[in-house]
């Protein structure tokens, strides 16, 4: 006789637990781990006393398992509170299926900085490192709440009520290879929203400033000339909109817009890139002075007997300014160099554009005083020989 014995458990099994502190589970210590970041602008992670077991690890011993295998178990969790970094988690309910070591997650549901997250996906623990598949949507999150946790990235980038969509997958549920393996795309928007540590209004009437000396130089008509500025310029936007993309540990922007808020703010447009793991922070902007706030479409000059009116605008445009900045997310840094080259390009094109309207001009006057003349004895002599005059 032959016994066979079937390891396969089918069956429901329901989750229910107060509170979870990843930073506890994952040895890190949150509270210098911020001030380590705050100072290189960099995200690092510290191990508490004990070495922290790697979850890859303890998964690939798992898929030896029949249990994990064969069984096939509805699972329902409800979590009261998930908390890592400062930034707390609540609400968390989650149903999926269990089946031949994957997770088919039907539904999911959480409470996040005032807004709510759902989401739906798939993790793998069968592969040689566990693999996942997701879908999420973030709405109405408040992210000025986010200005107590200890991650730079959170606290020093964007404050408003924002809301994402994204679907995305990856490798591995160590956090820092998870970080390098996940990529996903998606789309942002972001109202009544505001740069923490960029002040472009600030920014670009330094850059005026900057550049008036560097224009006068270039335009010696511009001598004595200056720029009042009616008011401050805030970085205050109605909202901010644009596709964004995640892959090895970088997200980019490539169409990112803001829409300042009416005569408030300068607008602004171009791509954006930030690496999640340094903070690392890359931006290629043209802001708009839609409202001319900055008066710098009032500057105007005469320069041989030619009056040039809004010499730093093209043609019926408002004032454009392209912002490149680099650094961190916590320290980022203008090119200032950049502005006053593209205000020199627009100024000079427009003296050099208003001198030969004036050339064509007085050619165009003088061939037509020419003509006059040449014109004039034959249509007297015809007037004659009719009028006997």
């Amino acid at each position: 006789t032959k016994l066979q014995f079937n390891p396969s458990i089918q069956g429901e099994i329901s989750l229910i637990s107060n509170e979870i502190d990843l930073d506890k589970l994952f040895g890190l210590d949150p509270v210098n781990s911020g001030k380590n970041e705050a100072k290189s602008g960099a995200p690092q992670a510290t191990q508490a006393s004990g070495k922290t077991e790697s979850l890859d690890k303890s998964v690939s011993t798992l898929r030896q398992n029949p249990w994990l295998t064969q069984s096939r178990i509805t699972l329902t969790s409800e979590l009261k509170s998930l908390k890592t970094r400062g930034v707390v988690v609540s609400g968390i309910k989650a149903t999926g299926l269990w089946a031949q070591g994957a997770m088919r997650l039907s539904s999911f549901k959480m409470n996040l900085l005032g807004g709510t997250g759902t989401a739906s996906g798939q993790l793998n623990l069968m592969s040689s490192k566990p693999t996942y598949s997701m879908d999420m949507e973030l709405k109405d999150l408040q992210l000025g709440q986010a200005v107590a946790s200890q991650s730079p990235l959170l606290k020093n980038t964007i404050q408003g009520r924002g809301y994402f969509k994204l679907n995305g997958a990856g490798m591995s549920l160590d956090p820092e290879p998870a970080k390098q393996n996940f990529s996903c795309k998606g789309n942002l928007r972001i109202a009544d929203a505001k740069f923490m540590t960029l002040d472009l209004g600030q920014i670009v009437t330094q850059a005026l400033g900057q550049s008036m000396v560097k224009l006068i130089d270039q335009v010696p008509g511009l001598k004595g000339k200056s720029i009042t500025q009616a008011g401050p310029v805030k970085s205050e936007y109605e909202v901010m909109t644009g596709d964004f993309s995640i892959k090895n540990g970088v997200m980019e922007a490539p169409n990112f817009v803001a829409k300042a808020v009416e005569g408030k703010g300068l607008d602004l447009k171009g791509s954006t890139r930030l690496a999640l793991s340094t903070c690392e922070f890359t931006a290629d902007w043209v802001v708009k002075d839609t409202y001319n706030l900055t008066r710098a479409r009032d500057l105007s000059l005469e320069q041989g007997g030619v009056k040039i009116d809004h010499i730093l605008a093209q043609g019926n445009e408002p004032v454009m300014f392209p912002i490149l900045v680099g650094g961190t997310c916590t320290q980022p840094k203008v090119n200032y160099e950049a502005i006053s080259a593209s205000l020199i390009k627009v100024a000079v094109g427009n003296v050099t554009q208003g001198l030969a309207r004036k050339a064509t001009q007085e050619v165009t006057k003088k061939i037509q005083e020419e003509l006059g003349k040449q014109a004039a004895k034959p249509l007297k002599d015809a007037l004659k020989s009719i009028f006997g005059k």
